[in-house]
């Protein structure tokens, strides 16, 4: 940088005066230093006063400049920023010694004024004190300073004042004081008080630069005015001594009232008031605070003051003149709000003789078209005054506080037209009478006009009839003068959540839960049609009849008669513990009391020709109680075979317990190949049960549509959850009298699952799917709709039986479960989050569900083993490793373990490592053949193996293992019922040791994000049954996403 460089900076004017300051000597203290990135260089240039100049040169060449001056602070350049550029170029520096940079200096200078102000000082404190001094009206007063030590002196100038505190600088005030405006040498409250006005005239600059145009006169530059809340502040800060009163005695400041009394004298043809303090106040003030001034003291008065008792004042006048019909007025509405706080002296007792009279407030409502009209009218005994009417009734001392606040809440719903308030709109006058007219009801009285009334639908009580005759539910219907062919718009309003339903004769019925309501639910849940609702007349299958008679129990305004096979119906289903059902004599197996009741119910549900599912959590034993009932209901009994249907894996299992159980039925398992198959059905003409699995009825369906059977089975039936699979449909062409479903799973994902079921069990008892699903899945799972909820649970509770263990087996050993959590090896956490990363990049926004659980699979298989992911890493397998020293320790003790994994290949894993402890083992995967699988749980249970290593999808359900009592699940699945299920295997019926679960979890990664999904379960099977599922393939594509980049 050079001279000519320097001229190009500034104005002409400015680079001629700046060489003017240089050759005149009035740069001084020339500061230089440098550091690797910049040239900083400070000086002090002498004009008016002295200014502190700065310029920075970086690396970059860019230039940094500033001067305390106002003219640089307009303009961003000055003659005294010119003077110290030439200055420094004409005669720089001998030494520019390495320096602190501008932050480091920043930082010094702060810490070393804190060190300052926390030292002792070490001399007397500096006092300063402010003088108040009056204003006018109602405006703020102002104050000055005055410094010193002993002897104050005046202040002059206010804002050089505080500069020169800012910039510590010493002043002469006189002969006998000097001082060094520090900040750490005033008294404490003199620093505060510092503070506050360094703030105020920082917001003073900023008005005067944008907005008022402030610059006080010269002759009160030693004053300033401080209002609202820096008044407010200032108070607070000098409330605890007297202050300086310019001209009288110091004032003392006080948070307190000032006392009023109220003087009334009859005069001519009113009342005289005088209003009385102990001396003359000066109110002044804001919203949040008012003060007086007078009689020596300065008092901050309370809210209530400001509020109830200052309007009293504030005009200033001590007497006014109240007319004689105002006195009621004053009395209603002034008095009151004085209370206590003012003393009134009343010797006449004219207040008494004018206290206003009760006003009972009434409202009269009429409607003309769409417009709804109300008339205020106040009632003085026996007097009516219509709002608009002014006049004053003799011996009527009106309430006009109480008519004022009535038009003020007539004006929040209502406009005012000529002599009465008008709300136009059908729609807002529909709102407003079934919404906001309770709230005039409780302000006063309500009155409806005749043409008002005749839109308001009031129907009489309805009534419903109902009985049963073979299978068929005959239902009766009078709706109580309400149209039947209106009750589709009406529940299209309920589920609108509106306060009314218009009809479209313009009447309108408020939606208070009325029994018309009742029967709109009804008329929608059963789908009667028009005709139907016409003839009032409908039938309906008979199972309809438990779910109506829930419905309309304890509903008034309803009379329901049933018949007596109904009533008989409904008993029965209440009291299935005393039903006349005996077990079969043949069943070689003791029944609990809950697989009793659970008998008694399948019975029950025959008796009806009613399907059902028998949903008891697992362990309890299904299995048993179907088959006692199978065994009430032989071939040479019921006329035809029964068929179960359940998973390949199981068809032996059946066999086995039948065989068991009640060996006097004939069991033909249906299995093999095709022309196997078609010889084994041959053979089972005369057989009591037949045994298949769903693949293999689905591959033979075309042949079993031919055959006749009385019942069917269908066991872990979640396996048709999915009604659009081919075993699904398959399953439902089955021809059979009666139908039941085994599962202690009802509900995985969704509740159309749920629906499947009950497609099969009665077909259309929920309706069509579509229907279902616009009816109740989208309220219950979207708008979490209690009422769809209901409806739900009312619908299927009768046909669902579920006991959970904790409940109905209190001789269960107990059950303890464990989450490990392991810290994966440094090597594998940087491999983990690796994966993470790519994933994200690689899948971004808008993908598919199927590409995000791909990625969500592979790092959940990173999380059990890299090795499983990775051909050639040969690092540590951190959760492998706990594993195993788990079983070792387990097994050591005497335990059998079973170990469940999503992934096979990590089930070979495990067993390598336990084959290398010679920990004996056996592995249940989908592969596994029917028969080995039976032999291997025979064998397990017989102690031949120590630990079973089992595939969550290939075993998880269906088995029993009870000589297990440890449980480990090796890596988290989505749904939580599944590994209960598996969990279950062990600790169910004929477990006699306490059982423990141990699930392992990667911590830190998505495995920790599973348990959470895991405990944050969605209530789909409390809704109907009291359990909860989680509902993974629910979750958005977003949301999966999520659990990638959380």
């Amino acid at each position: 940088m050079d001279l000519s460089q320097v001229k190009a900076l500034f104005s002409t004017t400015d680079y001629q005066r700046g060489m003017e300051y240089y050759r005149q000597g009035r740069v001084t203290d020339m500061r230089c230093s440098k550091t690797d990135t910049e040239l900083n260089v400070s000086c002090t240039v002498r004009g008016s006063k002295d200014y502190t100049v700065q310029f920075v040169r970086r690396k970059d060449s860019r230039l940094h400049i500033s001067c305390s001056c106002p003219r640089f602070a307009d303009v961003g350049r000055c003659k005294h920023l010119a003077a110290a550029m030439i200055a420094f170029l004409s005669e720089p520096p001998r030494t520019c010694a390495p320096g602190s940079d501008r932050y480091a200096r920043r930082v010094l200078q702060r810490y070393l004024q804190i060190s300052q102000e926390s030292d002792e000082p070490f001399q007397t404190p500096i006092r300063l004190c402010a003088v108040l001094h009056d204003g006018y009206g109602s405006e703020y007063p102002s104050f000055s300073l005055r410094v010193g030590y002993d002897r104050l002196y005046n202040v002059q100038n206010i804002r050089d004042f505080l500069g020169n505190v800012e910039q510590r600088r010493t002043v002469v005030y006189g002969k006998g004081l000097t001082l060094a405006h520090d900040l750490a040498l005033f008294e404490p409250k003199a620093q505060a008080m510092i503070r506050l006005l360094m703030n105020e005239y920082g917001r003073y600059r900023s008005l005067s630069s944008y907005y008022m145009g402030y610059a006080p006169p010269d002759h009160r530059k030693n004053e300033i005015t401080l209002t609202g809340d820096s008044f407010d502040r200032w108070f607070d800060l000098l409330s605890d001594a007297p202050v300086d009163y310019a001209g009288s005695h110091p004032l003392t400041l006080m948070q307190k009232d000032p006392q009023v009394r109220l003087l009334i004298a009859e005069e001519g043809g009113g009342a005289r008031l005088a209003v009385q303090t102990p001396c003359p106040y000066r109110f002044f003030g804001s919203y949040r605070s008012l003060y007086a001034l007078g009689g020596g003291t300065l008092l901050r008065c309370s809210g209530e003051f400001r509020e109830k008792i200052y309007p009293l004042l504030e005009s200033g006048q001590q007497t006014m003149f109240l007319a004689k019909k105002d006195l009621p007025t004053f009395c209603g509405c002034v008095l009151p709000a004085l209370g206590e706080q003012v003393e009134v002296e009343d010797p006449q007792e004219l207040f008494q003789s004018y206290i206003p009279d009760p006003c009972t407030v009434c409202f009269y409502f009429d409607m003309e078209q769409d417009t709804l009209l109300v008339k205020p009218v106040f009632r003085y005994d026996t007097h009516s005054i219509a709002f608009d009417d002014a006049s004053e009734p003799d011996g009527v001392r009106r309430n006009k506080k109480e008519e004022g606040a009535a038009l003020l809440f007539v004006r929040r719903f209502f406009q005012q037209q000529d002599r009465q308030f008008v709300l136009r709109g059908e729609d807002a006058a529909y709102d407003f009478l079934t919404g906001a007219i309770d709230a005039f009801r409780r302000r006063g009285e309500v009155y409806f006009s005749d043409r008002l009334n005749r839109k308001r639908l009031q129907p009489a009580p309805a009534s419903i009839g109902l009985s049963v005759s073979d299978g068929l539910l005959t239902l009766t219907l009078d709706t109580g003068g309400y149209p039947p062919e209106e009750l589709s718009g009406l529940y299209r309003s309920m589920l609108l959540r509106r306060k009314y339903h218009r009809l479209p004769d313009g009447r309108y019925l408020e939606l208070d839960g009325s029994s018309c309501e009742k029967l709109a639910e009804m008329a929608q849940m059963l789908q009667l049609s028009d005709r139907e609702l016409s003839r009032g007349k409908a039938t309906l299958p008979a199972y309809r009849g438990l779910y109506l008679d829930e419905l309309l129990s304890g509903t008034d305004g309803i009379r329901v008669s049933r018949d007596s096979q109904l009533r008989s119906m409904i008993r029965n289903f209440k009291t299935l513990s005393e039903s006349d059902y005996a077990l079969p004599s043949e069943l070689h197996a003791q029944l609990r009391p809950y697989q009793q009741t659970g008998y008694q119910w399948l019975k029950t549900l025959e008796g009806y020709g009613f399907g059902g599912i028998l949903a008891d959590e697992m362990g309890l034993g299904k299995t048993l109680q179907m088959i006692a009932f199978l065994s009430s209901v032989p071939r040479k009994t019921a006329g035809a075979p029964s068929l179960v249907v359940c998973p390949a894996s199981l068809i032996y299992n059946w066999g086995d317990e039948l065989q068991k159980f009640a060996p006097h039925l004939r069991c033909q398992l249906i299995l093999g190949n095709a022309a196997e198959r078609e010889r084994l059905r041959a053979e089972a003409a005369a057989y009591d049960v037949w045994v298949s699995s769903y693949e293999l009825i689905r591959q033979d369906i075309e042949a079993y549509t031919m055959l006749q059977f009385y019942c069917c089975v269908l066991d872990e039936a979640q396996h048709i959850k999915n009604a659009s699979t081919l075993a699904s449909k398959a399953v439902k062409r089955l021809s059979c009298r009666q139908r039941f479903v085994l599962t202690g799973t009802p509900i995985e994902n969704r509740l159309s699952e749920l629906w499947n079921l009950f497609d099969f069990l009665m077909p259309g008892y929920l309706y069509t799917n579509h229907a279902f699903r616009e009816k109740l899945e989208k309220p219950i799972l979207k708008s979490k709709d209690p009422g769809a909820e209901s409806h739900l649970r009312r619908l299927v509770q009768p046909f669902i039986l579920r006991r959970l263990k904790k409940d109905v087996l209190k001789e269960l050993p107990p059950k303890e479960e464990y989450v490990r959590k392991i810290s994966l090896s440094e090597e594998e956490r940087k491999l983990y989050y690796a994966c993470v990363q790519a994933a994200v990049a690689d899948l971004g926004d808008g993908q598919g569900k199927l590409q995000i659980l791909a990625a969500l699979t592979r790092l959940r298989q990173v999380c059990c083993d890299p090795g499983l992911c990775f051909e050639n890493y040969d690092g540590p397998a951190s959760k492998l490793d706990a594993c195993v020293e788990l079983c070792e320790a387990m097994v050591e003790n005497g335990h059998q373990i079973l170990l469940f994994s999503q992934f096979t290949s990590m089930l070979d894993r495990v067993r390598a490592r336990l084959d290398a402890l010679h920990i004996s083992s056996f592995t249940l995967q989908g592969s596994t053949s029917k028969e080995k699988r039976a032999s291997m749980v025979k064998a397990f249970n017989a102690g031949e193996a120590s630990v079973f290593l089992i595939s969550l999808k290939a075993g998880g359900t269906g088995l029993n293992l009870t000589a297990a009592d440890i449980v480990i699940h090796f890596d988290p699945w989505w749904n939580q019922a599944a590994q209960d299920q598996a969990t279950d295997r062990a600790h169910r019926i004929g477990q006699q040791a306490h059982v423990q679960v141990y699930k392992l979890i990667a911590k830190d990664t998505i495995e920790e994000k599973i348990l959470e999904l895991q405990e944050k379960k969605a209530a789909l099977l409390d809704t109907i049954s009291g359990c909860e599922e989680t509902r993974i393939l629910n979750m958005s594509s977003e949301e999966l996403l999520s659990l990638l980049k959380s």
